[in-house]
């Protein structure tokens, strides 16, 4: 906490005839232009690190895509094989649900049924694509 003094002084200074005097560290000199250029080098320097931070990733990103796939393929059962159904005669898209997805929500099934074969309606041997 600062401390500041007032004496009584001859001349006025201000509005009332008290004068007020800081302590000799509150009082700070002007920066000089070694500040200045010691300010600007450092902000570049620490513009420059945040550029070069932040673009050795986007470049190394660039030149694999952006997920590391790896060389290999993966194999066939950790991507899976389409399910398909031949639509019989009586098939719905209600019972193909319950048969195939028993523990499932049926009608987010036969959303789902819907939605990959472009609409409710379906024909004996009709392929579907099941989810």
């Amino acid at each position: 906490m600062s401390t500041t003094f007032a004496t009584p002084s001859q001349g006025t200074v201000g509005p009332g005839r008290f004068m007020v005097r800081l302590p000799a560290r509150a009082i700070r000199p002007a920066p000089t232009r070694a500040t200045y250029r010691r300010r600007r080098v450092g902000a570049a320097a620490f513009g420059l690190t945040l550029v070069v931070t932040l673009l050795v990733p986007v470049g190394s990103m660039a030149q694999r895509g952006l997920a590391d796939r790896g060389g290999d393929p993966a194999s066939v059962s950790a991507v899976g094989q389409d399910a398909a159904y031949v639509v019989g005669p009586g098939d719905t898209l209600w019972e193909i649900a319950e048969r195939f997805y028993p523990s499932a929500d049926v009608a987010l099934v036969v959303d789902a049924l819907v939605s990959l074969n472009g609409g409710s309606s379906i024909d004996v041997g009709q392929v579907l694509n099941m989810p």
